[in-house]
């Protein structure tokens, strides 16, 4: 037999065959990998990974709108349609499609009821799909061509909060989300970082946890949301300086991670590949290092209504001879246990372009879409 040529060539073509299909460090050795309790293709709803991908419009989410629907959003193509299906969560049978001309996004408040947001503003929807309201947005004046406003919801999904800039100002509303009435407003000449799409930030009902706008983030600070918040320019010593910010954990090496608040009164911190459960006031509950290279953490926590469990999602970065962009590459979810303070399940997949991540209210069952996939599983008690 004859020897290997360790060159410069053999070398990276093991390290990208590694890379793409393995080692899967998310189960351990001789683990039985879970088993859901109902799986479907979405492909036969007209959704096609490399198609959205190739087309940049590679909007597909699932979510739980109760304990007993689930609920997955997606476009086809550059099309403006938003589709959905509603599924019983624990049979995966279907219980209604629904597509909304014109709209661009899909999200649950509480016990059934949920919002779509179309050209002209929002509608709340009942759980049996009647339109209850409809809350006009003007963006005549947004601050930015392709942006005027974000939406989110608080941890219990009661509370609604818009995000919008004009040419002047950023505004921050606060929404009954059952009568979409206002219960709160604040308008500030300097950027609000506070969004769901902007990774550095979390809020809950009354605080903002944010990183600052730093390139090598290193501390998590919390404030209120009715005091001014700090503008994309500010740093670590801007915040330090101002009362309405106090630091609540700082750490010497590495990066400080994504803050999301699982609760009003606790926040997961997700690192590189480090998970932190932390109270509002900086004491910290748990930490799980247990990912590894070349393995690591990829966006925020997500929580369950009340905050009993969360889950996390793991990546790696794939290299750049496929089809796709040179992006992370989904591989796998671990979901843990808030007041056990520790994983209690893993699952893990072949690589995925796409992915996205539900729990129940009830914090029972966990949904993951990966590429053109559903899984759901019953998490055990």
């Amino acid at each position: 037999m004859r020897p290997i040529a360790w060159n410069a060539l053999t070398c990276f073509v093991i390290a990208g065959v590694v890379a793409l299909v393995g080692p899967f460090r998310i189960l351990a050795s001789g683990t039985v990998r879970p088993v859901p309790l109902w799986h479907t293709d979405l492909q036969q709803y007209g959704y096609d990974e490399k198609k959205s991908w190739r087309e940049g419009m590679n909007t597909v989410s699932v979510a739980f709108t109760s304990d007993r629907v689930l609920t997955l959003a997606y476009h086809i193509g550059l099309e403006h349609t938003l589709h959905t299906i509603f599924f019983e969560a624990l049979t995966g049978e279907k219980r209604a499609v629904q597509s909304w001309s014109e709209a661009s996004e899909f999200l649950p408040t509480h016990d059934g009821s949920f919002l779509v947001r179309d050209n002209d503003g929002l509608a709340l929807y009942s759980p049996g799909l009647e339109r209850l309201r409809q809350l006009r947005v003007d963006c005549s004046r947004q601050r930015y061509a392709n942006w005027c406003y974000d939406i989110w919801a608080s941890t219990n999904g009661k509370v609604i909060f818009i995000n919008q800039g004009t040419l002047s100002s950023f505004t921050l509303r606060k929404l009954d989300a059952d009568t979409l009435g206002q219960l709160g407003s604040w308008t500030s000449q300097r950027t609000f970082l506070g969004t769901p799409e902007n990774d550095r930030d979390s809020i809950s009902n009354e605080k903002i946890a944010t990183t600052g706008n730093n390139f090598n983030p290193k501390s998590l600070y919390i404030g209120d949301i009715d005091r001014p918040w700090p503008s994309v320019s500010d740093s670590r010593f801007v915040l330090v300086a101002d009362p309405n910010w106090h630091e609540i954990y700082h750490v010497k090496r590495g990066l400080i991670g994504l803050p999301t608040f699982i609760v009003d009164d606790s926040i997961a911190l997700c690192g590189v590949r480090s998970v932190l459960l932390l109270r509002t006031d900086g004491t910290v509950l748990f930490e799980d290092h247990t990912v590894r290279w070349p393995d690591y953490l990829v966006g925020k926590a997500v929580g369950s209504s009340g905050g009993r469990r969360f889950a996390v999602r793991v990546a790696r970065e794939r290299p750049n001879f496929s089809d796709f962009p040179a992006e992370p590459a989904f591989i796998g979810v671990v979901v843990y246990d808030s007041g056990g303070r520790k994983a209690i399940f893993k699952v893990d997949y072949k690589v995925a372009w796409s992915e996205s991540i539900a729990l129940s209210p009830d914090a029972t069952t966990l949904a993951v879409q990966h590429g053109s996939s559903l899984d759901v599983f019953r998490l055990p008690e």
